[in-house]
């Protein structure tokens, strides 16, 4: 999704992308420093990855209704070598564009649209990009389909805010009900869900309320809430968030704070092993077994960067633990190294100790606490 600049006069919000809805449901302040600092954002190779994919898969469908590609090959064509041979053997791998637009027209392919949202105020609108749109016949119905490409390892078979405002919008275009489709690129993974006329026009209140809302937290002299999550971790604000600044006694702030905390820590520490990784580009990586190699000075005497080198070995897949018990056995070595076997004993286990060896095993249950975030299954 391509950010839309807003048209601001003293901060007047006259349209909102997708892509900035978003921003905001995950987290008001996020969206609200978008706007007021806005930072230039550096590309990424999971960025490169996502925008090549979106290109190639224009291509294809350009190719599969026989337009001209020119411009899309040059688009491609800046990419680094491995990133496209990623995107092709790894992500695109099982996509096949004649048989997902089977028995469907293509509209329009990465093409951004707008509709108006009179209700929020005169003149504003809600602009977005979807990936593809198909027209399709179900049993003499007709509908308009949305695609929406993932290239994440994992996707969301969920009814969300991305799926509601894309058809939402999709139905007030074209007036036809709408299939909102996300297709999981890497393991070929789809899910779709049908959205009906009556369902969509009973979504516009609460649509219109929540846009609406997110109008007067844009346009405020006062801060929004901040929300943190896993998505801190790409927030180019992070250090300067109020999650830091508003710590109070309650229970809430303190969960706030921890995980802002946390995946600030996150950051931090990412930045600083790139750091290591340059040194140990330069230095080179320890030889032998064992052999420690500091990258960056401990601090305090505390935390530092250690490069360091260790050997293990492991089975190939087709030769399972049991065939060498087995080997080891039928040699006779088997006592020399049992002590080194790890063996876990389970409820099956334990049952045919007691009965058939009479060993008397018995289970301890212990309890723990700790502190655990829900994540998406994009996250």
């Amino acid at each position: 999704m391509k950010f839309v600049d807003e048209i601001k006069q003293g901060y007047e919000i006259r349209t909102v992308s997708k892509s900035k809805m978003d921003t905001y449901l995950k987290c008001p302040l996020r969206a609200y420093k978008d706007l007021r600092e806005p930072r230039v954002h550096t590309s990424s190779r999971a960025l490169d990855i996502g925008n090549l994919t979106h290109a190639i898969i224009e291509r294809e469908v350009a190719k599969y209704l026989g337009q001209n590609v020119e411009e899309i090959e040059k688009i491609i064509e800046q990419y680094d070598l491995d990133v496209i041979y990623q995107v092709q053997n790894d992500i695109l791998k099982r996509f096949n564009v004649e048989k997902l637009l089977e028995n469907q027209t293509p509209l329009e392919a990465e093409e951004n649209f707008s509709i108006p949202l009179e209700e929020v105020k005169p003149g504003f609108i809600l602009s977005l990009k979807p990936d593809l749109l198909t027209y399709r016949d179900v049993d003499g119905q007709s509908f308009v389909q949305i695609y929406d490409w993932k290239t994440g390892m994992g996707m969301s078979t969920e009814v969300d805010s991305e799926a509601i405002l894309y058809a939402y919008a999709v139905y007030k275009r074209f007036r036809l009900p709408v299939i909102f489709t996300r297709v999981g690129l890497r393991f070929g993974k789809i899910w779709s869900h049908e959205f009906s006329r009556d369902t969509l026009e009973s979504m516009e209140p609460l649509i219109i309320r929540l846009v609406k809302k997110y109008v007067t937290d844009m346009e405020s002299d006062i801060e929004p809430e901040h929300k943190p999550g896993s998505h801190c971790l790409y927030c180019p604000f992070i250090e300067s968030c109020n999650a830091g600044k508003e710590y109070n006694d309650s229970l809430t702030d303190k969960f706030k704070t921890m995980v802002w905390a946390k995946e600030l820590a996150k950051k931090l520490e990412k930045e600083i092993k790139e750091a290591a990784k340059e040194v140990l580009s330069r230095v080179g990586k320890p030889e032998n077994d064992g052999e420690e190699v500091v990258l960056l000075p401990f601090t305090e005497g505390r935390y530092g960067a250690v490069a360091k080198t260790s050997v293990s070995w492991q089975l190939p897949r087709k030769i399972k633990k049991a065939d060498v018990i087995t080997l080891l056995e039928g040699a006779g070595k088997l006592p020399e190294v049992l002590d080194k076997l790890d063996l876990k004993i389970d409820e099956e286990l334990a049952t045919m100790l007691q009965q058939e060896f009479q060993v008397p095993v018995k289970p301890v249950a212990r309890t723990s606490i700790r502190l655990v975030e829900q994540q998406s299954e994009e996250d």
